[in-house]
C-alpha cells in the first residue's frame, strides 16, 4: 500500500520540487542599487522588481525552474483582454558579501512591458512538441542586465 501511494504521489512531489529554495542569507529586505527600490526574499520567491505589462502590474515573483546556475521566476497570472499571460524573468545571483549579492536578469527586453527584461507568454503556452515553454531554455538572450542588492539590515 506504501508503494502504491507513493507512486501516486511521485508526480506532485517531482512538481512541487522543480526549484530549490534561494539561500538562507539571501531571505530578507534588501534594496537594489540601480532603482534604490526595495526587494524581499523568500524561500523560493521575490516581491519587488515591478513590471507593467501594458496596464497591469506584477512585483510577486515565485520560482518556476532552474538549472545550475539560472533561474526562471513567474508572476502570477497577469489578465489582459480576457486573456491569461504569465510574465517571467530570468535570474542568476551571485553572493559577494554577507551584505551583498549580485543579481543578472538575461533575457531580452520585452516592448510589452515598457522595455524590462523579462518574458511574456500566454498562460500555459506550450511548443511544437506539447512541453511548456516556462523552462530556463528561454533565459539565453546574450545580453544581461547586471545590479547589486545591498541588505537592508546592514550598515
Amino acid at each position: 500500500m506504501k508503494q502504491r501511494l507513493l507512486f501516486l504521489l511521485l508526480p506532485f512531489v517531482t512538481t512541487c520540487l522543480a526549484c530549490t529554495s534561494f539561500p538562507t542569507d539571501l531571505t530578507g529586505d534588501w534594496t537594489d542599487s540601480s532603482t534604490n527600490k526595495g526587494v524581499d526574499f523568500t524561500s523560493s520567491g521575490v516581491t519587488g522588481w515591478g513590471v507593467t505589462v501594458l496596464d497591469k502590474s506584477v512585483n510577486s515573483w515565485t520560482c518556476v525552474d532552474e538549472d545550475t546556475d539560472q533561474i526562471l521566476l513567474a508572476s502570477p497570472p497577469v489578465n489582459i483582454f480576457g486573456v491569461d499571460f504569465v510574465v517571467y524573468r530570468c535570474m542568476k545571483y551571485k553572493k559577494l558579501s554577507s551584505c551583498s549579492y549580485k543579481i543578472t536578469f538575461n533575457s531580452g527586453k520585452d516592448i510589452n512591458a515598457r522595455n524590462q527584461r523579462v518574458i511574456v507568454l500566454l498562460k500555459g503556452d506550450k511548443d511544437a512538441n506539447g512541453d511548456s515553454k516556462a523552462t530556463v531554455a528561454l533565459c539565453n538572450a546574450g545580453v544581461v542586465e547586471s545590479r547589486t542588492i545591498r541588505k537592508n539590515t546592514c550598515s
